[in-house]
């Protein structure tokens, strides 16, 4: 059976009507059929915009289906979003192939007039027409719950979109013709850019480094600067505030001498003094150690060791505990 498509028209209001009135409009939920008035206008609009046009398949010369590039809402800026509407009977839907040739046939259409997205909004129960949408390269946005009414109960709806290629110069051509506004902000653009006269001055933005007095330094910092070297290793110049409480005297107030030795805590100082080599000798022979101090027990202090086994203990004399590992008992119990 040969199948056309072609440019719908306003005597095409009846068979679209019937089609509508077999499937439930195109989100499937209507009951009541719309006046024919309703589709002679929708079918005016589609005639007269030729962003958006509206085709009708045929077969025989007798229309079976119809589909559509919708207008999408928000006003200008959603110039370039179309919604995908399709009109197929549910004798239809289960044809795979016939669904993807006309999905495939609106995307480029839809490339040609300019446009980069499809959307579509599908009935969650429709789950089969939802994989055909999923396979042509329809990504789900996401689902609308309780969203629609239908023979008493609410049904949720899936929110699809597909992304098409974008010519942004078209875009630019497009806006600028169609809208004035748009066109005088793209040729602003330009003059700022320099690709055109400016009359406008250019401004260069003058900045003066100002030095932190070292007095108002934290001192953390203020001691690291202190102790940075040169590459060369040699000390590092004053901070310029420093010399500040020797002017007028004519002479350059003397580099603060750089400690050799790290400042760190006292104990951590006392550790790195006491600290030995492998072979038993100190670390740093030019530095005193320092001598741990064992303290003898004090009053309240740590109570000191019984001088008898714990009852049930059995200890090995001296020299022998290698002998009598794993002898000792517990509450006369042998471990």
């Amino acid at each position: 059976m040969e199948r056309k498509i072609r440019r719908a028209r306003l005597e095409d209001a009846s068979a679209i009507q019937a089609i509508d009135g077999e499937m439930g409009g195109i989100l499937g939920l209507e009951i009541s059929q719309r006046p024919i008035e309703y589709y002679q206008d929708w079918l005016r609009f589609h005639r007269n915009c030729k962003r958006y046009p509206a085709f009708v398949g045929t077969s025989q010369g007798k229309v079976i289906w119809w589909l559509a590039l919708g207008e999408c809402p928000g006003g200008y800026p959603f110039d370039g979003v179309a919604t995908l509407e399709l009109g197929l009977p549910e004798r239809l839907r289960d044809d795979a192939e016939l669904t993807d040739l006309l999905l495939r046939f609106l995307e480029q259409q839809a490339i040609r007039l300019g446009h980069y997205k499809l959307m579509a909004c599908l009935d969650a129960e429709q789950r089969y027409l939802l994989h055909t949408y999923r396979r042509v390269g329809f990504r789900d946005v996401g689902t609308l719950r309780s969203h629609g009414y239908r023979r008493g109960k609410l049904v949720d709806l899936v929110v699809m979109e597909r992304l098409l290629p974008t010519d942004m110069k078209a875009m630019e051509e497009y806006y600028s013709d169609r809208y004035s506004f748009y066109r005088e902000y793209f040729e602003g653009e330009r003059r700022r850019a320099g690709d055109g006269p400016s009359g406008e001055e250019d401004y260069t933005l003058e900045y003066e480094e100002v030095e932190t007095p070292e007095e108002q330094l934290p001192e953390g910092i203020v001691r690291f600067l202190r102790t940075k070297k040169a590459p060369d290793g040699a000390a590092p110049a004053r901070h310029p505030a420093a010399a500040s409480q020797e002017e007028g005297t004519g002479e350059e107030a003397p580099p603060e001498p750089v400690s050799a030795e790290p400042r760190l805590p006292e104990g951590i100082v006392r550790f790195l003094k006491s600290k030995k080599r492998p072979d038993g000798t100190l670390a740093n022979l030019e530095l005193p150690p320092v001598v741990p101090v064992k303290l003898s027990p004090v009053q309240g202090g740590r109570p000191e060791a019984p001088e008898e086994p714990a009852p049930g203990l059995e200890v090995a004399p001296p020299g022998q505990g290698d002998e009598l590992e794993g002898q000792l008992q517990f509450g006369g119990v042998k471990k």
